[in-house]
């Protein structure tokens, strides 16, 4: 999600501080607020108890709201009015609109109850806007993207799982649990 604003520099320095620093979500929020911002990108942030998304663009930092009660999304496009009005959007959309637009369609179908049915939510088919990317090896070098990890995580449990492929191969292939 570039902006028309975006420096050089990318906020490593920044997720470097809340990595290091922050102790909940609101506390990484405080450290993004503190930092001076030259580019773009974007921040879900969250602990046992709260979780938030946020916007990061030079002309500020600014909270996503929820797409469905309790649920936050995120493809390749600002959430928020501010950022979005001056959003390099040529990149990302209509493509990235229609992903999210799907996704929320699909949470909204009900709650998900164990991973694996969020898991499932993300395979796409034939005439479905891509959630993740096979690559096109007839594509030139460089254009051929691909999805190289699914990634289920568990705040309460302080868990990452880990798949080394698409949500399309989650039957088949092993998962890798992380725990902090």
């Amino acid at each position: 999600m570039p902006h028309r604003r975006d420096g050089a520099r990318g906020g490593s320095a920044s997720a470097a501080a809340v990595l290091e620093e922050a102790g909940s979500s609101e506390h990484a929020r405080e450290i993004l607020l503190d930092a001076p911002l030259t580019s773009s990108g974007s921040f879900a942030l969250f602990d046992e108890d709260s979780a938030l998304l946020l916007d990061l663009s030079p002309v500020g930092i600014f909270e996503a709201p929820e797409a469905v009660a309790g649920t936050h999304l995120r493809t390749n496009h600002f959430l928020t009015p501010v950022p979005a009005t001056d959003e390099k959007s040529r990149l990302y959309q209509p493509d990235s609109g229609e992903r999210y637009a799907l996704l929320r369609d699909r949470i909204e179908q009900g709650p998900v109850e164990r991973a694996e049915e969020l898991v499932e939510r993300l395979i796409t088919g034939p005439g479905e806007p891509p959630l993740t990317c096979v690559p096109d090896m007839n594509a030139p070098s460089g254009h051929r993207w691909a999805t190289l990890a699914t990634v289920v995580l568990g705040p309460a449990s302080r868990t990452a799982h880990v798949l080394d492929g698409t949500p399309a191969e989650h039957m088949s292939r092993p998962w890798r649990t992380l725990q902090a």
